[in-house]
């Protein structure tokens, strides 16, 4: 392995702990950044690159829509919340179907 090769493995390593810890932290990314001294637009670059590469996706474009309109469906019955592995809440109707939070789930652990 070349020293840049070395380099960049340890970037990726280092940076992959920062966003990890970022999912746990339950703050804005400015706010997180600011308070620990690391430029916006490089933890924007790795956290999409390493989150490209968890979904296996190859290539410079994002596949993955940015936007995805879901039927929901009229409210009855107490509402429920869900806490993805990101730490953010989504609280939804109870008639919520499965297949719509499924979708729901999917595109906001994507963001």
């Amino acid at each position: 392995m070349t020293m840049m090769n070395e380099e960049r493995a340890s970037a990726r390593e280092s940076w992959k702990g920062v966003i990890e810890e970022f999912g746990q932290a339950k703050q804005t990314v400015d706010s997180f950044c600011a308070e620990r001294g690391l430029k916006y637009y490089s933890f924007k670059y790795w956290q999409k690159i390493l989150r490209r590469e968890a979904l296996g996706i190859e290539g410079k474009k994002d596949p993955s829509p940015k936007f995805r309109e879901l039927p929901i469906p009229a409210a009855s019955g107490d509402p429920y919340t869900v806490e993805l592995r990101n730490g953010r809440k989504v609280t939804i109707n109870a008639n919520f179907t499965s297949d719509s939070l499924r979708k729901l789930i999917e595109i906001l652990e994507s963001c």
